[in-house]
């Protein structure tokens, strides 16, 4: 029996978005065009220029014991981070990172209670190693500042080494970048969790779609970064009131599917939402926009709330043929599977979800699959699963789920034992038998 070449791909192929893994640049510390005229602001800015100096100053956590004596606090620690992304030692990055840490959650200082990273240092950032500006930032009009003056900024000390497709996460500079995007993630999952309030809604946009196609990078090892990604997400999801979210959800919904041209990395963006009632929320949207790209029978409209019904209408006229092809209806499968979700759905869904369980059902029968064919394989057991899982929560919708305390177990009456049965177990105890 001739084996059939196998196409569909395992992963998303991801892109190249940092085209640098290593950039040797020392920031300034700069207060705004002045001049500081208390002791602390001039030695730090003296420190800042001695690599040596600045390693002591460091170490010695006077920063974090003496930051509510800075004349200009926001401006140091703005040269923190850029420290904690930019400065070529790890040690230095983790003496950074420990003091921005210290410095955001001790309840004492002031001084840092009304600093964020601004959206625009945070794009300078990721544009130093390589993003590219446009491609993070799509919608101009969520920002108040040019992305492409983005791309010219900088400085001529920078010296950078390039990055090509021979470089993996095991090369240790480009473990070192992963090293500095995790604390920086952490910075922002913080900052968007205690203080969203200082960042505008459109500014938690921009975050939510720059570190989303950061997320795509071909270099990152998504099983160690996919757990603090989905906190920044879900932070930054909290973070809007209802009115903001809903507009954000707009927003989230026509420029996310278009973020890549492949389609394999829309559904991986859709995957990576975090299980939060926003987080599935928007997954299933997003996926609902990508059925409409995989089935144009109907231009898509936003809308706060879509049927199982409606995904049922566009798997009408699907069929297994011939000449079909496996990688896209092994798209569609998983696109349909995003639709539907993982939770249980409200009982007026229970008569669409169990004829979609039917349609999925029919269409598998009719893939002849003789064991040569890897993708009818793949396709055919996809199939299986997904209709098998809806067909088990079928009987639970509708039903009111219950709580640990409410469980029939929980508050079982203790069985007695008969008096003469007690008498006689302590007898025995008291002779040692």
């Amino acid at each position: 029996m001739m084996m059939v070449k196998h196409t569909i791909p395992k992963h998303h192929p991801g892109e190249q978005i940092f085209k640098t893994y290593h950039v040797q640049f020392l920031p300034k510390l700069e207060f705004n065009g002045e001049k500081p005229l208390k002791s602390l602001d001039k030695h730090l800015q003296l420190y800042a220029l001695s690599e040596e100096k600045l390693t002591l100053f460091l170490e010695s956590d006077l920063i974090v014991y003496k930051f509510d004596d800075f004349l200009y606090p926001e401006a140091v620690l703005t040269w923190l981070l850029n420290m904690l992304w930019f400065h070529k030692s790890k040690k230095v990055s983790k003496a950074v990172w420990r003091i921005l840490h210290s410095i955001l959650h001790h309840k004492h200082i002031k001084a840092a209670k009304d600093w964020v990273p601004s959206v625009e240092n945070l794009t300078w950032l990721l544009v130093s190693y390589g993003a590219g500006a446009n491609a993070l930032i799509p919608r101009k009009d969520l920002v108040s500042f040019n992305p492409e003056n983005i791309q010219c900024s900088g400085d001529s000390n920078i010296g950078s080494s390039l990055l090509d497709s021979s470089h993996t996460y095991e090369d240790p500079l480009v473990r070192s970048l992963w090293f500095r995007f995790y604390k920086l993630l952490n910075i922002l999952s913080y900052i968007l969790k205690q203080r969203s309030h200082l960042y505008t809604c459109n500014d938690v946009t921009t975050l939510v779609i720059m570190f989303s196609k950061v997320a795509l990078d071909q270099t990152i090892n998504w099983d160690t970064y996919k757990y603090d990604f989905g906190l920044f997400l879900r932070a930054a999801f909290d973070a809007y009131t209802q009115a903001d979210w809903e507009c954000a959800m707009k927003t989230f919904c026509s420029v996310l599917p278009t973020i890549s041209d492949n389609l394999h990395n829309t559904i991986h963006i859709s995957r990576i939402m975090p299980y939060s009632l926003r987080g599935r929320f928007l997954s299933r949207q997003l996926a609902f926009v990508l059925l409409h790209k995989l089935v144009p029978s109907s231009p898509y409209v936003y809308s706060s709330s879509f049927r199982i019904a409606d995904v049922l209408s566009m798997l009408r006229n699907e069929k297994i043929t011939l000449e079909t092809d496996y990688i896209r209806m092994s798209n569609l499968m998983n696109v349909v599977d995003m639709c539907v979700g993982n939770e249980i759905l409200a009982g007026n869904e229970k008569s669409s979800l169990k004829k979609l369980a039917e349609r999925i059902k029919s269409l598998s029968g009719r893939i002849r699959d003789k064991g040569n064919d890897k993708d009818k394989t793949i396709v055919k057991d996809l199939m299986d699963r997904m209709a098998f899982r809806w067909v088990v929560i079928l009987p639970e919708m509708g039903k009111k789920q219950k709580t640990l305390l409410e469980l029939p177990w929980v508050h079982r009456t203790p069985v007695k034992l008969p008096e003469s049965s007690v008498i006689s177990s302590q007898s025995n105890s008291d002779d040692g038998t």
